[in-house]
């Protein structure tokens, strides 16, 4: 973590990726809860498994 190369967002994951610039990612991490509660009920959390995150994090993310 204190690598100059490294940088920590404390955020909204699926607010944070839809805001980003494009291309300017090499590496994303995103540690997500559980999409649905015990009883089945979906979360808010359930927006990071949703397909239009991926292209966003697709989409930040640079070529290879």
């Amino acid at each position: 973590m204190k690598d100059e190369r490294v940088t920590l967002w404390i955020a909204d994951g699926a607010v944070f990726a839809r805001n980003a610039a494009n291309d300017n990612y090499d590496v994303v991490i995103q540690d997500s809860s559980d999409p649905w509660s015990t009883d089945g009920e979906l979360l808010p959390s359930s927006a990071l498994y949703e397909r239009d995150h991926f292209r966003q994090l697709h989409r930040i993310l640079k070529p290879r």
